[in-house]
């Protein structure tokens, strides 16, 4: 049986700074296109596809727990992660996570949609999957760097995991 919550929606922080990266992309594109500024709009070109490149590869769409498995499923890969090497799971605030972890140093995309990839902490490396500032699911591993993720739906998670 498989058990599958969607990523979180984006809260307005994260939402707000895609928007606004995303009107400046399309209104900077536009802007060289109208000025003949060929420069420009690839550039805001490039802009767009960084965009494009983050939703269809490093965002992910939901994470799913099977008997044997957690799996963080993207639009194009899924990362599988034994239930075995889960040593545990909890939800914490923002200012929880500051408490534990004391700062976080984004190695990865971050801002449109989300943080993907690796945050760097006091206490080391964390691979993250976040689509809103809190709350957010911690998963501690046996081997490997510990989760940070944000699933729809966190409490119902995080007891799921647990069983």
């Amino acid at each position: 049986m498989v058990r599958r919550w969607p990523l979180a929606p984006m809260d307005a922080t994260i939402g707000g700074l895609t928007a606004l990266v995303s009107l400046i992309a399309v209104g900077l594109l536009a802007y060289g296109v109208v000025i003949g500024e060929l420069a420009l709009a690839a550039s805001a070109l490039a802009l767009v596809g960084v965009g494009v490149l983050v939703w269809a590869l490093l965002r992910p769409t939901a994470f799913e727990l099977t008997e044997d498995e957690l799996c963080i499923v993207f639009p194009t890969w899924t990362r599988r992660i034994p239930r075995s090497d889960i040593a545990s799971v909890r939800e914490v605030d923002g200012e929880a996570f500051k408490q534990t972890y004391r700062y976080g140093l984004r190695i990865g995309a971050g801002g449109l949609f989300g943080g993907f990839g690796w945050l760097y902490t006091a206490r080391g490396l964390l691979e993250f999957w976040i689509s809103r500032t809190e709350p957010f699911v911690v998963v501690e591993r046996e081997q490997g760097r510990d989760l940070l993720i944000t699933p729809a739906n966190p409490a119902s998670f995080v007891d799921a995991l647990r069983e």
